[in-house]
């Protein structure tokens, strides 16, 4: 197992005990969706996700209507596999989803056993929250309290964002977040001296992750989270985009409009696999690849306009 996930609503105790059998549902897919399916198992009301090489198992409680569920699953399955050739789901075999019940588990301590202190390069740890970590001199802790929200610091996107922002990121930068999830960037950006920092979220409860994050994180200069129907405005001399590469594609116009003269974007979420196909989108487009760092299947581009 990779990674445990889990939603604020239930961190309790170490000792709390959140039902006493559960719903354990496993799911074979591409690692291109694993990120939009959990996003989905979470609306539904899954309570933690485990990332597998092959795909996810999510559990919910066992007091949930399960079979809807199941045909939730399988619509948007179903969807996504019209839409993209290149994912490996089968919904017409009989082993990419598999629903069992078990008995109860601690979801404090699971996350607990399986996220502890990233060291990101020499001077950058992500520590979960109420994990004792010492840090030294020269090193910039950024706390995380695990939520819905994407960027925990396990994800090799997030990872290859910070490496890159450590980078090329200089103090008197004024910094753009786009889908700030967790907020994990933003707070790494004013940690490392950023000279200003906006994030936004088009998920409320991204946003909320966010804002409790920073709070674990004080003292620390001003991040202003934008509500969801409120667009960037001014101008930034960095951008951090750690999405899609979809969705990458169709910010550029936007990227465009908020970057300064010589501002640059930090763009991370692309696959190996797809990176070719997005290098000669960027030219199409009129931008030009700085640098390209890689980890696992994943790519991170420092990008800027060509003009």
């Amino acid at each position: 197992m990779k990674v445990v996930k889990r939603p604020e609503d239930f961190r309790k105790t170490n000792e709390a005990k959140l039902s006493h059998r559960w719903h354990q549902v496993k799911l074979r897919l591409s690692s291109s969706t694993k990120e939009l399916m959990t996003a989905f198992l979470f609306r539904w009301g899954c309570i933690g996700v485990e990332e597998t090489d092959d795909g996810l198992v999510a559990y919910f409680p066992e007091e949930v209507a399960i079979a809807t569920i199941k045909r939730q699953i399988e619509q948007i399955v179903g969807a996504l596999s019209v839409r993209a050739n290149q994912t490996n789901w089968q919904p017409g075999s009989r082993d990419w989803l598999s629903i069992d019940t078990i008995a109860e588990q601690n979801w404090q301590l699971a996350w607990k056993m399986y996220f502890k202190p990233i060291f990101i390069s020499q001077h950058i740890v992500i520590v979960p929250e109420g994990e004792k970590f010492v840090p030294t001199p020269n090193q910039i802790v950024i706390v995380i309290r695990p939520g819905q929200a994407f960027g925990t610091g396990t994800h090799p996107t997030t990872q290859l964002v910070l490496r890159a922002l450590e980078k090329w990121l200089s103090p008197d930068m004024r910094v753009l977040d786009v889908g700030t999830g967790s907020g994990i960037l933003a707070i790494a950006a004013a940690k490392l001296g950023a000279r200003s920092v906006v994030a936004n979220d088009i998920d409320p409860m991204a946003l909320e992750n966010a804002h409790q994050n920073v709070q674990l994180n004080q003292p620390l200069p001003p991040i202003n989270f934008l509500p969801p129907s409120v667009k960037p405005a001014g101008k930034f001399d960095l951008i951090l985009a750690n999405l899609t590469s979809q969705v990458l594609l169709e910010l550029l116009p936007d990227f465009n409009l908020w970057l300064d003269h010589n501002g640059k974007v930090i763009a991370s979420g692309i696959l190996q696999e797809a990176k070719e196909k997005f290098v000669a989108n960027l030219h199409i487009h009129d931008w030009k690849l700085l640098e390209q760092i890689s980890q696992d299947e994943w790519t991170c581009l420092v990008i800027c306009p060509k003009s």
